[in-house]
């Protein structure tokens, strides 16, 4: 049976349950006498293989702790520790490499590290092929096999990662677009995207959001943002989603509820400067048509339908299809001082402005009705966050762990 731990020491060989009750450890292995002393805090224990993980990431082996800590309330260091890594990358259009010297627990708790670099890939799926708008997870079996499937929970394997595969744009080192022969927006670059896993969106249990890595890429300082514009997770929030209608103010939607859907979904709103960063590298778009974004359109169109509408770090629809509420506010300091009440109805009281109207929030991006007008730095300044146009949706961020 698996023990809740909440707090281990080292120096004491005493650890600390939910429970609050102070138990050491030679007692959880074979004794019942409960002690008291100095602890540490913890994440995990296993009974079967006497290990521990501390918060520094330290896979503590109890054997060797009281052997070199003097066990109870002796003196001395821990003897072996290990500790917990992973680096995994994806190095191919439908390739990862977990790189040698990753030392992972499994869930059996034996430690298993990969002594050379491992690329895993279609070879490792546990069924079928990779499909385009799918979020796949990385599992190290007990087996001491790597498996990749879209099950969230496999018995007998620990999840250590995952991806998304999707459509992904080329470019270079520096994330600037280029052409089939390698030009930074070069004739045809807008074009040159591929089905792949994207390189951003692959995570690991020590790199990856604060909340589901489902349809994310890593953007910069510890931020991920969606892949997609935000539609509806029937749960009360918002989700990253291919192949769906965006949320728009179709349903209600607005910069007030899009800020409290995101919160059921423990996501944010994006900066102006960070969706600047998601939409880097993608087409600007045209008024004789939908290839390079849907911005020629009567309504609004479901999430990645238009391939080329993929920025540099992967996150599609930046450009057209709905515009995108993002967090910052503007207000001007002139005209006649009035309440407004911006939520009629909904008890949430009203706001003192100068006019009815100089309380703004940005908009990111454009729409299915304006053409060549917008692209990849495109903003709106002159809504009120009560507006809830139809073509106005949003996308969430997430700060990493």
């Amino acid at each position: 049976m698996k023990h809740d731990i909440e707090q281990f020491s080292p120096r004491t060989g005493r650890i600390i349950g939910e429970d609050g009750k102070t138990v050491n450890v030679v007692d959880l292995l074979g004794g019942t006498t409960p002690v008291s002393g100095e602890v540490h805090d913890i994440n995990s224990y296993s009974p079967r293989s006497g290990r521990v993980i501390g918060e520094d990431g330290l896979v503590y082996n109890l054997v060797d702790l009281l052997a070199g800590a003097g066990g109870n309330g002796g003196g001395g260091t821990p003897g072996r520790v290990i500790r917990e890594s992973i680096r995994m990358e994806a190095t191919g259009d439908t390739a990862l490499t977990i790189f040698g010297g990753s030392t992972i627990v499994r869930e059996n708790g034996n430690v298993f590290t990969f002594d050379a670099d491992t690329q895993i890939g279609a070879g490792n799926l546990d069924t079928g092929a990779f499909t385009v708008g799918r979020d796949y997870c990385v599992y190290l079996r007990n087996a001491g096999n790597i498996l990749i499937s879209l099950d969230k929970t496999l018995p007998d394997a620990r999840s250590i990662g995952g991806f998304h595969f999707g459509v992904n744009r080329r470019t270079n080192a520096s994330l600037q677009p280029i052409n089939t022969a390698g030009v930074v927006r070069g004739d045809g670059w807008e074009a040159n995207i591929y089905n792949g896993i994207i390189p951003r969106s692959a995570w690991t249990f020590l790199h990856r959001p604060r909340c589901s890595p489902d349809g994310m890429v890593y953007l910069s300082s510890n931020v991920w943002v969606d892949i997609y514009q935000a539609s509806d997770n029937n749960a009360g929030g918002l989700t990253s989603k291919h192949n769906v209608l965006p949320m728009t103010g179709e349903e209600g939607l607005n910069w007030f509820t899009s800020g409290e859907r995101m919160l059921i979904s423990d996501k944010r709103l994006l900066t102006y400067n960070e969706w600047i960063q998601a939409a880097m590298g993608s087409p600007q778009g045209t008024s004789a048509g939908n290839q390079n974004a849907w911005t020629t359109a009567s309504a609004r169109q479901v999430t990645g339908y238009v391939e080329r509408a993929v920025s540099s770090v992967g996150c599609r629809d930046c450009v057209g299809n709905v515009w995108e509420w993002l967090s910052d506010l503007i207000a001007s300091g002139a005209g006649t001082e009035v309440w407004q009440d911006s939520m009629p109805g909904q008890g949430v009281g009203q706001m003192w402005l100068y006019q009815n109207n100089n309380f703004r929030a940005l908009l990111g991006g454009g729409s299915y009705f304006n053409g060549a007008l917008v692209g990849a730095r495109s903003v709106s300044v002159i809504h009120t966050p009560w507006n809830d146009h139809a073509s106005f949706g949003t996308r969430g961020a997430c700060s990493g762990v």
